[in-house]
């Protein structure tokens, strides 16, 4: 009798440990469910960039431009503001690091052909357009020297056919003969801290400026104004045209980037950055399909509906460069780094 109370007592003392124990269970898939749902819905957010970002270069002082090879095989990058890198963007590796640059480099470009890689110097004496001759993917030697008159130089693009290099000196638009180093052309802009974009065909030229609100299309050839974009409430920041020619996306310190119908000047879309966030960079890809904007972070847009597609963190972007097939984006950032993303 006393062997059957002392049972029945410890089974007494057992029920409540049992009730504790599967209370605790219960709690613990339940935090575990609560943790996986907002894991899932977070993930709907951000686009999850792990398995698609490959951290190329990383520990300079900062990485100011890059772009990418015609045939893609290749990502030029400007590192520690006087050399330039190439890197296999595949595979990350280092193909070779260029040390030619006679000052601080701030905009690279390559030519159509591959051929060529043209460099935008500064220097307190003055500006300097540098094109290198590239083979087989690597440099070999220079090929012209410009020595530039004015301001500040923003940005070198190939032009003509790669016969011609554009060079963007304080919005004053002039095209230099690489052959003989002479001037074929100039536009005067007139805008300080000026900011610029080619279109493809080489025949449109937009230009703005950070202490300016509205961009101004030109004509190329004539310098003769067409269009005058106006939206922004603060000043302009980044340009990029279309590869048809029919759009033009400017950025601003006003938190939003402008798509505009480069003819009639009406705008099309109106991309909201959110407070404090702005576009240091814009760019179109190949296909013309989407639109890169980064600043604050990474963003990609359907520039047809505006419609945010993918979002990368990044600080401090400082150059967005979409590939030739359009599958990758390189990022270059003022904080020293080089990233190539895959895209969806």
């Amino acid at each position: 009798m006393t062997q059957f109370k002392n049972r029945r007592m410890d089974q007494g003392k057992a029920g409540p440990a049992v009730a504790v124990v599967i209370l605790i269970l219960v709690l613990a898939l339940g935090a575990c469910w609560y943790f996986f749902i907002n894991k899932r819905e977070q993930a709907a957010v951000v686009t999850p960039t792990s398995a698609s970002e490959r951290v190329i270069a990383t520990g300079y002082r900062t990485m100011t431009s890059a772009a990418f090879s015609p045939d893609g095989n290749l990502v030029a990058a400007i590192g520690n503001e006087k050399d330039i890198y190439l890197f296999d963007p595949k595979s990350g590796k280092l193909v070779q690091q260029i040390s030619e640059a006679c000052c601080t480099a701030d905009s690279l470009a390559f030519s159509p052909d591959g051929k060529q890689l043209a460099l935008g110097l500064n220097d307190p004496n003055g500006a300097v357009a540098l094109v290198l001759a590239l083979r087989d993917g690597k440099y070999q030697d220079r090929i012209r020297e410009i020595h530039l008159q004015g301001g500040r130089l923003y940005s070198v693009v190939f032009a003509g056919g790669g016969q011609q290099l554009l060079t963007e000196i304080d919005a004053n638009a002039v095209t230099w003969d690489i052959a003989t180093g002479a001037e074929v052309r100039r536009i005067e802009g007139g805008i300080e801290g000026g900011i610029s974009a080619l279109s493809r065909a080489g025949d449109t030229i937009a230009y703005g400026g950070v202490n300016h609100n509205d961009v101004t299309v030109s004509d190329a050839a004539t310098s003769a104004p067409r269009q005058t974009l106006t939206g922004h409430t603060k000043g302009v920041l980044a340009l990029a045209i279309s590869p048809d020619g029919n759009t033009t996306a400017s950025g601003s310190y006003d938190s939003t980037v402008l798509l505009w119908d480069t003819q009639t000047a009406a705008v099309k879309q109106v991309l909201q950055l959110g407070d404090l966030n702005c576009a240091y960079t814009v760019a179109f890809s190949n296909g013309g399909k989407m639109l890169a904007t980064g600043g604050d972070a990474i963003r990609i847009w359907d520039p047809a509906t505006g419609v945010q597609k993918q979002l990368f963190n990044s600080k401090e972007t400082s150059s967005v460069a979409f590939s030739p097939d359009d599958q990758m984006l390189a990022a270059t950032s003022a904080n020293g780094t080089l990233t190539v993303r895959r895209l969806l």
